[in-house]
């Protein structure tokens, strides 16, 4: 027997790129004289002769070591693939995502009691709710506003927001700080969440259930009538939650003033929130944040895992209004912090790089859309180039583009301040994350630095050494989850797809390459790849600047952004990846302005004719 070899063994370091020795995953197919082995990644189209003395079964999920001639060889079984919850199994085992709680940590979690009043000031009284969605099961901030009763800011709001104290429970060091620490976030699938903190803290003792005493950490901030904050003051409290609120409930309150009228805790609550919420909105839009209309789609899944049905997510203001009041808060952790010249774990998203720009400037010089680069980008320049193609058909694209060029957001206790500080996208010039401890690592350090600067409890003890460190982990760690959530929603979206194979949807092109193109189909936002050969048949130039593949007999174009008409013609739940066939397109397609020489940029590609034509 071939003896078992520990995946840890073979675990690539956290920041380094993966090296082709790596082990990758896949399943494993029974065959006649042995084993196949199908990877589940998209850049495997076959499978794999599978080499190992192990006895499998089929579709166990293995990691297998690739060599030079394709052959798969045995490192790992690591679970098993089935039809329920496989697209999470695979982003946890091929993202590997620690998802088990050491036996430690959930006996230092059991052990916890409930914080009391004690020095605490006592938030009781004030009738904070918390809203979030409706499948929501932790409930980590809690908000109240009133109009300030200060007659110097007359028209100005008092807002408070209470957040889950998460530090009272989780102790620098102990098992539970070191097992949050390895996760650094929480991570989001469908109807599936990996806790950065056991379900003791995370659904009980750090969520702001209703008529229950909860400890927090909370901000008091007031706000003139412009939406500028004028002052703020935190406070270590004890509060309780008045009501657990969804937000299609409060949005129903603002819009049908019958039920706002019939609920006295609504009709007391509301009017403060929107019109604080109304002031924050004034002042986002004065500042210039960068603003994006691109639909979010939200997979629906039955009691079997399946994909019933992807919607796109509504935002409403209701939604606004929470963003805009975590957002303040987030604001007045920083500058509390910055003014005491305080260690502190920062939200850093900078300035784009002008490197990164060359690709939209490009772009929109093809379309007409000619712009200079001014000597200092600020959010205001994309705002403007958004506005000029507001309500056309570049819109959608423009805006991809634009998110594409914007910097990566970083955790890090540097200020740069030159530059790259701040968070650039928001316009804010400080910004630290306060309002999710029980979800973020960041958070949690960020709790610690309030109360010990403040005086409010434990004195924080590290280093500014052990902070860069934590914030080149943490900002590891959430892109870990960003692509694991990624994976696993391509997943969920091919495996709805294998169920509308060869039929016809109105799609958008959303990449153009040297090997075809990516498309994503409107109605629910899946996307796949187009190959050359199910393209129209032709000799097709691709020019790299314009994002654009030209055909050299039909003067056909097929650029970014451009609608099609597609079939799907096969989707693979396993790897996530989709293959579809252009229909009619010669609605879509247009000729292009008299062609020049093909610059050094422009690729060549033809699809050939079938065997049987060639024949």
């Amino acid at each position: 027997m071939q003896k078992k070899v520990k995946r840890n063994n073979h675990k690539r370091p956290q920041n380094k790129k993966p090296d082709a020795d790596d082990p990758i995953l896949g399943i494993v197919i029974p065959e006649k004289t042995g084993y196949s082995f199908q990877p589940v990644s998209k850049k495997f189209h076959k499978t794999l002769q599978l080499i190992t003395q192990e006895k499998l079964s089929e579709n166990d999920l293995v990691f297998a070591k690739v060599d030079r001639l394709k052959r798969a060889h045995f490192v790992e079984k690591v679970d098993r693939y089935n039809d329920f919850d496989s697209p999470v199994k695979i982003s946890i085992h091929e993202r590997d995502l620690p998802h088990v709680f050491p036996k430690s940590v959930i006996e230092e979690s059991e052990n916890l009691e409930a914080a009391q009043l004690e020095n605490r000031t006592d938030l009781r009284n004030i009738p904070l709710v918390t809203i979030d969605g409706s499948d929501a099961k932790d409930f980590d901030d809690a908000v109240w506003a009133e109009a300030d009763p200060n007659p110097k800011n007359k028209g100005g709001w008092h807002i408070l927001v209470a957040i889950a104290d998460v530090s009272h429970y989780v102790k620098p060091g102990s098992p539970l700080d070191n097992e949050a620490l390895k996760r650094g976030n929480s991570v989001y699938f469908p109807r599936f969440v990996i806790p950065m903190l056991p379900e003791r803290l995370s659904n009980d003792l750090c969520s702001l259930k209703p008529n229950v005493d909860r400890a927090c950490l909370a901000v008091h901030m007031w706000i003139n009538k412009e939406g500028k904050l004028i002052n703020h003051k935190f406070v270590r409290g004890l509060m309780k939650s008045h009501a657990r609120l969804t937000y299609e409930q409060v949005q129903e309150a603002k819009d049908n003033y019958e039920s706002f009228n019939k609920n006295d805790l609504l009709k007391s609550v509301l009017p403060g929130l929107y019109g604080a919420f109304e002031c924050l909105d004034h002042a986002r839009k004065e500042r210039g944040t960068l603003e994006f209309d691109l639909p979010e789609y939200q997979i629906n899944l039955n009691k079997n895992h399946k994909v019933e049905s992807v919607d796109v997510r509504e935002r409403l203001d209701s939604h606004k209004m929470i963003e805009e009041f975590m957002i303040l808060s987030n604001v007045a952790a920083a500058q509390t912090l910055t003014k005491r010249k305080a260690l502190a774990m920062y939200r850093i998203h900078g300035t784009p790089p002008r490197d990164n720009l060359e690709n939209l400037l490009g772009f929109l010089k093809q379309v007409g859309i000619n712009v200079n680069l001014p000597s200092e980008i600020t959010p205001e320049f994309f705002q403007n180039i958004l506005a000029r193609v507001s309500g056309t058909t570049l819109e959608h694209i423009i805006s991809v583009l634009i998110l594409r060029s914007q910097s990566q957001a970083i955790y890090s206790p540097h200020l740069d301040e030159e530059d790259h500080y701040g968070h650039f996208g928001l316009a804010l010039k400080l910004y630290a994350h306060f309002t999710s401890p029980i979800r973020r690592y960041a958070d949690l350090l960020v709790h610690r630095a309030l109360v010990s600067e403040l005086g409010l409890g434990e004195k924080m003890d590290y280093t500014a050494e052990q902070f860069e460190e934590i914030g080149q982990n943490i900002s590891q760690t959430e892109r870990r989850a960003a692509l694991a959530e990624r994976d696993t929603k391509d997943r969920y979206m091919a495996s709805y797809c294998e169920q509308k194979t060869e039929q016809i949807f109105d799609a958008r092109i959303s990449g153009v390459g040297r090997f075809g193109v990516f498309a994503a189909i409107k109605e629910f936002g899946a996307e796949g790849l187009i190959p050359f050969r199910n393209l129209p048949r032709d000799h097709y130039i691709f020019d790299e600047t314009k994002h654009m593949l030209i055909g050299k007999v039909s003067k056909r174009t097929f650029k970014l952004g451009d609608t099609i008409r597609v079939k799907i013609l096969e989707a693979s739940g396993l790897t996530g990846s989709m293959r579809m066939k252009i229909m009619d397109n010669k609605k879509s397609a247009k000729k292009p302005q008299r062609s020049r020489k093909p610059s050094k940029n422009n690729h060549q590609h033809e699809r050939k004719p079938s065997k049987k034509r060639r024949k």
